[in-house]
């Protein structure tokens, strides 16, 4: 719903900023490599900014007669997409998605690192669509937001896709003889804040807030139960 990175770090931990700029990833989600990883999570956390956040995040959810935010039906039937080294479903957009996400945005993106980062693939979009999304990067964090919100479920991540034609195209061709049983759906009713590391991934036992959204039913699933993520990277709500 929401993929992007929190500023809850120390102050006096964080390297010097330019609020104004935009910095452009060397992959397609954010700085992390192997050898940064640990190096992220030795930061020191500010726990005051953390709980700003959580805070946040409750408040948007909070269940009251005039702010009752639902469980989301999705609905699993589109072909893979490979974009960049992520490999995911789109999952059809409905107005209940679109809802959650535009409340999740509007109660946490004030709390987002700057620079925002900018993942590789932005570059290689048409202008008019490269102009939009850089302008809803530099505002929220993140291009898949708003107007440019597009639902998915990432199945995989692997840069070597990126400059290798043959894992490209041996990970395409098994992702595309996949066929998912039908009727495959499942029913989104559980926000979370979670650390995340390399390519979005939510970390074990990273998870740092789970809200449980109203009037959940019992809606049967077909596939994996779905957990809307927002992790801190300390990163992202997805």
């Amino acid at each position: 719903l929401y993929l992007t990175d929190f500023d809850v770090h120390q102050d006096d931990d964080e390297p010097k900023k330019n609020p104004a700029g935009l910095r452009q990833r060397n992959d397609d989600h954010n700085n992390n490599n192997d050898n940064e990883q640990p190096q992220q999570q030795q930061r020191k956390v500010d726990p005051q900014k953390l709980q700003n956040l959580l805070d946040a995040m409750k408040k948007a959810l909070n269940h009251t007669d005039k702010n009752t935010i639902t469980p989301c039906r999705v609905d699993w039937h589109e072909p893979v997409v490979l974009k960049g080294a992520y490999a995911m479903y789109n999952v059809p957009p409905t107005d209940c998605l679109q809802y959650l996400s535009d409340t999740i945005v509007n109660a946490t993106h004030q709390y987002i690192k700057r620079p925002p980062t900018i993942p590789d693939w932005i570059f290689q979009l048409p202008l008019d669509q490269r102009r939009a999304m850089l302008e809803r990067i530099e505002r929220y964090g993140s291009p898949n937001v708003y107007e440019g919100f597009v639902p998915h479920v990432t199945v995989g991540y692997d840069t070597a896709a990126i400059t290798n034609t043959t894992i490209a195209t041996q990970r395409s061709q098994t992702l595309h003889s996949y066929s998912a049983p039908q009727p495959c759906f499942g029913n989104v009713s559980t926000v979370a804040i979670a650390k995340s590391g390399i390519g979005g991934s939510v970390l074990q036992n990273g998870l740092l807030l789970e809200v449980s959204l109203a009037n959940e039913s019992s809606l049967q699933n077909h596939m994996a139960p779905v957990i809307t993520t927002a992790t801190t990277n300390m990163t992202t709500v997805s």
